[in-house]
């Protein structure tokens, strides 16, 4: 659960939006009671394939001489299964997903903007 797009929007929410704290992880008001043993079934099959997809291709960052490994959560039709689970447990409007959806990339989206992207080719080329 803590790799839907449901988290994350609980994080940034419920968080500052930058630290995953413990705090912030048991703030998320969706517990495993929410679910049936089939749907808790379901929901460890898909974690266990969304992790098999995030190590493919680690993201290794050095800050200072220290290293530390990132494992993207992309997109996947596995995120969005688990997100449906979370909604039909929860009794969450169907709208939901679309609203994920809009949330999510309104975050995630990094283009830069009109006058900023022309400065910022000009500095590059010069």
């Amino acid at each position: 659960m803590l790799s839907s797009r449901t988290a994350f929007w609980l994080w940034r929410v419920l968080g500052d939006g930058f630290h995953v704290t413990r705090t912030n992880i048991e703030k998320i008001p969706l517990g495993m009671s929410l679910f049936g043993p089939d749907e808790r079934g379901r929901l460890a099959k898909l974690g266990q394939a969304m992790w098999q997809e995030a190590k493919i291709s680690p993201l290794v960052s050095n800050n200072r001489s220290r290293f530390s490994l990132a494992f993207p959560n992309s997109e996947t039709s596995l995120r969005r299964e688990v997100d449906t689970l979370i909604a039909v447990a929860a009794e969450l409007p169907s709208g939901f997903s679309d609203a994920l959806d809009t949330i999510v990339n309104s975050v995630i989206a990094a283009e830069p903007l009109g006058r900023f992207h022309a400065s910022l080719s000009e500095d590059v080329a010069a």
